[in-house]
C-alpha cells in the first residue's frame, strides 16, 4: 500500500473510533424524567430578529409550560426587525406578567448582543435560551429545573428536532440535522462536548458573567457553541439532558439558499475555536469526507477500484447506526433507501461548505456577512 490509500484508511479507522464512541455513549445515557418535579426560579431569554411568522408558535408552547408563574420571566429580545415582528410580539403577550419584550440598543445588533442584553436584563440565575422559531413540550421548564437541582451542573445541553416536510430535500436537511444532534449528543455523553445548540440551552448566570467574553462576541455566529467552550475551557461541569420531555423542536430551513448559507454561516466560525476536542473532530470528519471524494477522482482515473467504495461503505454505516438510534428515540423512522442517497451526496456536500465556510460571506436575517 502507498500513503494516498494508508492515509484515508487511517482517517476512517479514527473516525469510526468516535462515532461509535458516541453511539455507544449516547445509547447508556438514561432517560430523565422525575416523577416529582423540583422547581427553581428560572429567566428565559429569546433573541429575534423578522421572526413574524415563526414567533407566536413559539410564544404558546412558553404560554402552556407546566411551571408556577411567579417563578420563570420569558425576555424577548428585539434585534431591529422590520417585518412587524415587535409589535406582533406586544400584543401578542398584553398583559401577562411573566413575560417582557425589550429592544436591541441602537448602536449594538446581532444575536449575541440581543441574547447579552436579554442576559444582563434577567432576574434569575438559572438561564434558559431557546430560538424564536422552535417549539417545546409543557414540561420543557420543569424538566431542566429539576435535572439542574439533581445534578448541579454549570450548564445544561438539551436536545433538538427539527420541524421539515416531505420533499427530497426536506427529508435530507432533516437527516444532517439530526446527523449533527446525535454527533454533539454522543460527544456530551462521552463527557467531551463539542458543541451545542441554542435553541435548548441552559447556563447559571452568575458562571457565565465570570468568564471572560463568553460568546466571543467579535464572531459573528456561534454564540451556543462559544460559551460552551467557555465553559469547557474552565473546568465547569456541562450535563447533557436525555429526556423526551425537554426536547425542542426547531423549523427546518426553507429552502436550499437558506440551508446552505445557514450551513456556511455554522463553518465560518470554526475557524475561531481554541478548544481542542472540536478542532480535533471537526479536522477529521472533513478529512474523512475529502477522502471519499478523492477517492471516487482516484475511481474515475483509474487507479485504487477498491478504496473509494470501501471507505464509502464502513463510513455510511458506522454514521446509520448513530443517525439510526436517535431517530428512534424521537419515534421517527429513517429509510434506508434515503439514506443510501444522502450519504453518497454528503460528503460532497461536507467538502463544499468546509471551504465555503472559511472563504466565502453569507446572509442571515436580512444582513450580509464577509467572513474574515
Amino acid at each position: 500500500m502507498n500513503a494516498i490509500t494508508i492515509i484515508p484508511l487511517l482517517i476512517l479507522v479514527i473516525y469510526v473510533y468516535k462515532i461509535q464512541k458516541w453511539r455507544y455513549n449516547w445509547e447508556v445515557t438514561s432517560e430523565f424524567l422525575p416523577e416529582k418535579p423540583i422547581y427553581t426560579p428560572i429567566s428565559v431569554i429569546v433573541a429575534f430578529r423578522n421572526e413574524r411568522g415563526n414567533i407566536e408558535n413559539l410564544l404558546g408552547s412558553l404560554k402552556a409550560q407546566q411551571y408556577p408563574a411567579a417563578l420563570f420571566e420569558v425576555i424577548l429580545v428585539d434585534d431591529h426587525s422590520g417585518d412587524g415582528s415587535h409589535e406582533l410580539v406586544k400584543q401578542a403577550i398584553g398583559s401577562d406578567s411573566n413575560f417582557r419584550i425589550i429592544s436591541n440598543s441602537e448602536n449594538a445588533f446581532g444575536k449575541k448582543s440581543a441574547l447579552r442584553t436579554g442576559i444582563l436584563a434577567s432576574s434569575n440565575d438559572l438561564i434558559v435560551t431557546t430560538d424564536a422559531d422552535a417549539t417545546m413540550h409543557p414540561k420543557w421548564l420543569a424538566t431542566i429545573s429539576t435535572f439542574y437541582q439533581e445534578n448541579h451542573p454549570d450548564m445544561v445541553i438539551g436536545l433538538a428536532d427539527i420541524k421539515s416536510g416531505k420533499t427530497f430535500f426536506n427529508r435530507f436537511s432533516e437527516a444532517e440535522f439530526i446527523s449533527l444532534v446525535a454527533s454533539g449528543s454522543g460527544a456530551a455523553a462521552s463527557g467531551h462536548p463539542i458543541y451545542c445548540n441554542g435553541a435548548n440551552l441552559a447556563y447559571s448566570k452568575s458562571v457565565f458573567q465570570h468568564l471572560n467574553d463568553a460568546m466571543n462576541e467579535a464572531v459573528i455566529s456561534g454564540d451556543d457553541t462559544f460559551v460552551l467552550h467557555s465553559m469547557k475551557n474552565s473546568g465547569k461541569k456541562i450535563a447533557l439532558l436525555k429526556s423526551s420531555q425537554s426536547v425542542v423542536t426547531v423549523k427546518a430551513p426553507g429552502n436550499l439558499k437558506q440551508f446552505t448559507e445557514q450551513h456556511v454561516r455554522w463553518v465560518s466560525k470554526s475557524k475561531y475555536y481554541k478548544n481542542g476536542d472540536i478542532i480535533f473532530t471537526a479536522l477529521i470528519v472533513f478529512l474523512i469526507n475529502l477522502s471519499i471524494v478523492s477517492a471516487l477522482i482516484l475511481l474515475f482515473s483509474g487507479a485504487n477500484y477498491w478504496l473509494f467504495g470501501f471507505l464509502m461503505a464502513v463510513k455510511a454505516l458506522t454514521d446509520f447506526h448513530l443517525i439510526k438510534s436517535y431517530y428512534s428515540y424521537l419515534a421517527k423512522k429513517l429509510p434506508v433507501s434515503d439514506y443510501m442517497v444522502f450519504s453518497l451526496m454528503y460528503p460532497f456536500f461536507v467538502v463544499f461548505i468546509g471551504i465555503a465556510g472559511l472563504f466565502s460571506g453569507y446572509s442571515w436575517k436580512g444582513r450580509f456577512y464577509k467572513t474574515t
